[in-house]
């Protein structure tokens, strides 16, 4: 059973229903608990909600490093989590590692990934863990 996933250096287009396609098939083996897409030319504008649903439905560990998500997809990354898992709610987000190193997020983008993030540790042996937000020294 598929367990981790990497796809690098692949182009996912601008076709909003087809990468909420793959996602979804991808997420829907519960096995699946690493998903990488590389390189891919990943933009803000491709981080839909129904994009942002389908990748943080399921999967523990993503790796979204190189692309072209910005401050706006920072943004748009931790809206979506808040959405999908109110604080309130009982169901917890099963993401624990986000990476999203060399997306030109900048010190906003950071702050609000981080501020959103921390509202989900409620068990500090096994914190969330951020990369890519290397201005703000985490």
């Amino acid at each position: 059973q598929l367990e981790a996933l990497t796809i690098t250096d692949g182009c996912l287009g601008d076709d909003i229903a087809g990468i909420i396609d793959l996602i979804n098939s991808l997420t829907s083996n519960d096995t699946l608990n690493t998903l990488r897409l590389v390189r891919c030319g990943l933009t803000s504008e491709m981080l839909t909600p129904d994009v942002c649903r389908s990748l943080f439905a399921n999967i523990p560990f993503i790796d979204l490093q190189s692309n072209i998500l910005g401050d706006t997809g920072a943004v748009q990354i931790a809206s979506s989590l808040r959405d999908m898992y109110p604080v309130s709610c009982t169901n917890t987000c099963p993401l624990k590692q986000l990476s999203l190193t060399d997306n030109n997020i900048s010190e906003v983008g950071c702050v609000t990934l981080i501020t959103t993030f921390q509202m989900y540790i409620r068990d500090p042996d096994n914190p969330w863990k951020i990369e890519g937000c290397v201005s703000m020294g985490r």
